[in-house]
């Protein structure tokens, strides 16, 4: 089996496998970074986009009487499916050109051409992927940021709040210190009102 490593974390390489209705020769195309839905996406779309009649089913995703763009104009019979890998995903695709599997023993030059087409949708798949990802977290990261910003404008405020609370208690704590010397200055008022009320009263007898 031979392992061609195209880019970093993008990697395609020769198998076989259950494919086509038989084991038959596979490119295995490792993609990281994008998902499963956007990968099945994007590949129907690379089929269409090359003159295929796409059919899905449980096995996988076929392209019927495929023209790849740039590659001539053999046709070819495409067979695909998609997994999931722990670091991406994992696109196996058989090619049938004039009825034969193509494989790297049969028509070396020719796969060859192929992993160069399957490597620039791979790495087109994986920037794509990264950008989502990219996206998904700087969205994250202006959410996180904008709650910060509440969270210490939350706080300015409670800071601002808890400092006219303190004037007011200082001004209120003077006003019930003022207030106290005043009630003792009432209570001897008191006193002396009642005194002269006592004085009036008994004169008032006396005037009887």
């Amino acid at each position: 089996m031979v392992n061609t490593m195209f880019a970093q974390n993008v990697s395609i390489e020769n198998g076989i496998d259950q494919i086509g209705d038989g084991y038959n020769p596979t490119l295995r195309v490792k993609i990281p970074h994008i998902e499963e839905k956007a990968l099945k996406k994007n590949w129907i779309s690379f089929l269409k986009g090359n003159n295929a009649k796409v059919r899905k089913s449980n096995k996988g995703i076929k392209g019927e009487h495929t023209v790849i763009n740039g590659l001539g104009q053999e046709m070819l019979e495409i067979y695909s499916n998609i997994s999931k890998e722990t670091d991406g995903m994992l696109l196996r695709v058989a090619f049938v050109k004039s009825g034969v599997f193509v494989s790297p023993t049969g028509d070396a030059t020719y796969m060859k051409r192929l992993e160069t087409i399957m490597y620039d949708f791979a790495l087109r798949q994986a920037k794509a992927g990264l950008n989502a990802k990219l996206e998904n977290v700087t969205d994250q990261f202006k959410g996180t940021k904008k709650k910060q910003e509440k969270l210490i404008r939350f706080n300015e405020r409670m800071a601002a709040d808890n400092e006219n609370m303190k004037k007011r208690i200082e001004k209120n704590e003077s006003s019930i210190k003022e207030n106290k010397d005043k009630i003792e200055e009432t209570k001897l008022n008191i006193e002396t009102q009642k005194g002269s009320l006592e004085v009036l009263r008994s004169k008032l007898i006396e005037l009887k």
